[in-house]
């Protein structure tokens, strides 16, 4: 796979930070810690010893220092004997783009942490053919952004079809998502500063104007932005969700990436389509449809004047996190999340529309907590140990998602780890129930 003898299993880049320090914490304390070998990476070499001392990461655990992310060359012999990258370095745009092709290059798995799909379309049109010549399974968006959300509507899928049969279509797929306790780390809040700062080329953002920009295969219209949603056959309602454009970037991937495999390999395993008028839309969820009115309106208020640079200095110097910040030990363990998916089948003439509605709740914070966990997750699921549980389509490498490389492996692991639960049924679709769809 590498061109050296893999002498590490993981390496975490970006130890130092917020969330690395929380994915380093859940590694050293996984049940199977004695099974890989770990590394972590960084910067400043005094500061990765000291986040190792605090953690206990022990002897067992190799330090290794990079002064510069960017420099090819640094990079490649950072990475050379590692089986999985984890990066948790962002804004991703700045810092990822070099390590990234590096992985593909040398055929060493990389799994991130980002939500920037700018960033993901680079790593599509830069990396994947490399990936799929090398083995090198690269996945993005393994946290938070945006794996509840590819996973809420890939469980979906999965009930509808197991309820009504493999040649069951997924039409229209929504999502509500409820969050508890949870505040925006500094690495996060950088990314947003550099987009709205012009950091980012407007070339690279203007290709996410296509909502299929990521996925292999062109799909339907999707929906637009709207102040107040509605979760069909629910009585939950929402606004604008900051990370949902992001998300459905990614899950339309993931059905990209399903419906090419099932052209190419029909009737292969895992090589199912959702369905050919699948679309997704996300949303939070509000109490009621004046605070999800108001919740929309504060937040395009707010993201616009962002986009004035004396209010975006100000704000970056006073009110938002700065770098290594994010939600105390109290947010961490009090914090609570929950996503509810309702996918629905094509409306066909003389055919009722049926419907799946799958839940995934989560214990602790999630932004950040949650997304340690997932991250892992996912990166030791790439070890040779439990590679053979992996799909078709990730034992050819490529620039994946969280789904398209796992599929239900994913939910297994999570769910192992004691902090999600998850729910997927078939409900009534009686028409009197549809308000506002």
């Amino acid at each position: 796979m590498t061109q050296i003898e893999p002498t590490i299993d993981i390496l975490l880049i970006g130890a130092t930070g917020f969330t690395g320090k929380l994915i380093l914490r859940y590694l050293l304390s996984h049940p199977n810690r004695e099974e890989f070998k770990l590394g972590i990476a960084g910067r400043s070499l005094s500061k990765l010893q000291e986040v190792a001392k605090s953690e206990g990461a022990g002897y067992n655990t190799a330090v290794r220092q990079i002064n510069d992310i960017t420099d090819p060359v640094q990079v490649r012999s950072l990475i050379a004997d590692v089986r999985v990258v984890i990066s948790a370095v962002g804004p991703f745009w700045r810092y990822g783009r070099t390590l990234v092709g590096a992985c593909a290059d040398l055929g060493v798995h990389y799994v991130d942490t980002t939500g920037e799909a700018h960033f993901i379309k680079y790593c599509i049109d830069q990396c994947d053919y490399q990936a799929t010549k090398t083995g090198a399974i690269i996945i993005n968006s393994a946290g938070f952004d945006s794996v509840p959300s590819d996973l809420a509507s890939f469980l979906s899928v999965q009930t509808l079809k197991g309820a009504l049969g493999r040649d069951a279509q997924a039409g229209r797929s929504t999502s509500a998502v409820l969050l508890s306790h949870t505040i925006l780390s500094g690495g996060t809040t950088s990314t947003m500063v550099d987009i709205m700062s012009g950091k980012v080329p407007r070339s690279a953002m203007a290709k996410l104007k296509d909502g299929w920009a990521l996925s292999p295969v062109p799909g339907v219209p999707i929906r637009r932005l709207q102040l107040v949603s509605h979760l069909p056959f629910t009585s939950i309602l929402g606004g604008i969700f900051l990370m949902g454009p992001g998300n459905g970037h990614l899950v339309r991937r993931s059905w990209g990436l399903h419906q090419r495999e099932a052209l190419e390999n029909p009737g292969v395993s895992g090589g199912e389509s959702y369905g050919d008028n699948f679309e997704y839309y996300e949303f939070q969820q509000a109490n009621g449809s004046i605070d999800a009115f108001f919740n929309s309106l504060m937040l395009v208020v707010g993201l616009s004047l962002l986009m004035i640079p004396p209010i975006r200095w100000l704000a970056s110097k006073y009110f938002l996190a700065q770098s290594g910040q994010g939600p105390s030990e109290e947010v961490l363990t009090k914090g609570w999340f929950q996503i509810t998916n309702v996918t629905e089948t094509t409306s066909t003439p003389g055919q009722p529309v049926r419907a799946v509605k799958t839940t995934i709740k989560g214990t602790g914070e999630v932004g950040y907590s949650g997304t340690s966990v997932m991250t892992s997750e996912i990166a030791l699921a790439l070890l040779p140990t439990w590679f053979p549980q992996l799909t078709r389509m990730a034992k050819e490498g490529g620039v994946l998602t969280p789904t398209a490389a796992l599929g239900i492996v994913l939910k297994e692991r999570m769910e192992s780890s004691g902090r999600f639960q998850f729910q997927s049924e078939m409900i009534d679709t009686d028409p009197s129930d549809r308000k506002n769809r």
